[in-house]
């Protein structure tokens, strides 16, 4: 037992590695508040729906891929953004596979300045909608979550509203 406690925790640190490792190398915003999901995460509710919001304030420099501030002149580019995520979770009584059937959908309202120079640029509306299918399994110390995720990006939601 020992020798397969080691093995699985030897490929599973490999894995972590290399999806950490594409995680870096990945472009765009996120709609999950990094850290508000740590603590009891793959843990899927009973049947039922839920309702959770995310806030985010952040406030920050900008900065180009290799790390460096980006500026106009000697100025630096600011910028400020607050957004509201707001995350429905549906979970069926469907079992799949001997999991609980679900999803969820998370619809984040962003409001941006940026100010360059003095100059301020605002900005809101609502941002890329995710749609998630997921599978989940409960055993009694593991919970696993198994899911494709969509993103419907805004700028298709617009052209699609046209």
């Amino acid at each position: 037992m020992k020798l397969f406690s080691r093995l699985f925790l030897s490929v599973f640190l490999l894995v972590s590695c290399l999806i950490s490792y594409q995680a870096i190398a990945k472009q765009g915003g996120d709609q999950y508040p990094h850290g508000s999901e740590g603590f009891m995460a793959g843990a899927v509710p009973p049947a039922g729906d839920y309702m959770m919001v995310y806030g985010v304030d952040y406030r920050g420099t900008l900065m180009d891929d290799s790390g460096d501030e980006v500026k106009v002149g000697n100025e630096d580019i600011d910028i400020h953004i607050n957004a509201l995520s707001v995350r429905w979770i549906h979970v069926t009584e469907t079992k799949i596979l001997n999991g609980d059937f679900g999803f969820h959908v998370i619809a984040p309202y962003m409001r941006g300045k940026i100010d360059v120079a003095g100059n301020t640029t605002s900005m809101s509306g609502l941002g890329d909608i995710v749609v998630d299918p997921f599978i989940a399994w409960h055993y009694p110390n593991l919970h696993l979550v198994a899911g494709v995720i969509f993103f419907c990006q805004r700028e298709n939601l617009i052209r699609m509203k046209q």
